[in-house]
């Protein structure tokens, strides 16, 4: 089964070559709708030489991603075990964080002893780097490692 797709809008280029766009498509049965032209994609229900020519040259051209937005798109998918912190800590660094335990508040408790998965971005995860004297970089560093353990 073949859809024509007729009418295109808010094309947006995902590649330095402009061969993968993203862009809504005006589907016949569904309306307007998000759709991804790629030149890998093998499903031939929507020509997507046909969508390239309806959208032309009007597209918003592809902007690298800075390395700053990378760093924070990283962080965000940063997670490990408490386990595996620890042992990325070490035993001085994981003493610092046993030692303000003893001071630290029933919720800051509940962090150290009792998370299922650390967080890059938890704001307790990172006080727990502040405890510890640990800078951001060192902190994406640690959970980096933390992974692979």
């Amino acid at each position: 089964m073949s859809i024509t797709i007729t009418e295109v809008r808010n094309a947006q280029s995902l590649q330095s070559d402009n061969l993968r766009l993203d862009v809504e498509i005006n589907h016949p049965v569904y309306g307007w709708m998000p759709y991804t032209v790629d030149p890998s994609d093998t499903d031939t229900t929507i020509d997507n030489n046909e969508v390239m020519a309806l959208v032309g040259a009007t597209f918003t051209a592809y902007v690298a991603t800075t390395s700053e937005a990378l760093l924070t798109e990283e962080r965000a998918s940063m997670t490990c075990t408490p386990l595996q912190g620890k042992f990325a800590l070490g035993e001085a660094l994981w003493g610092k964080v046993l030692a303000y335990r003893d001071t630290a508040t029933w919720p800051e408790q509940m962090v150290i002893d009792d998370s299922a998965m650390w967080g890059r971005t938890s704001q307790d995860i990172q006080f727990i780097g502040y405890i510890v004297g640990v800078t951001d970089l060192e902190m994406d560093d640690l959970f980096r490692l933390a992974v692979t353990l």
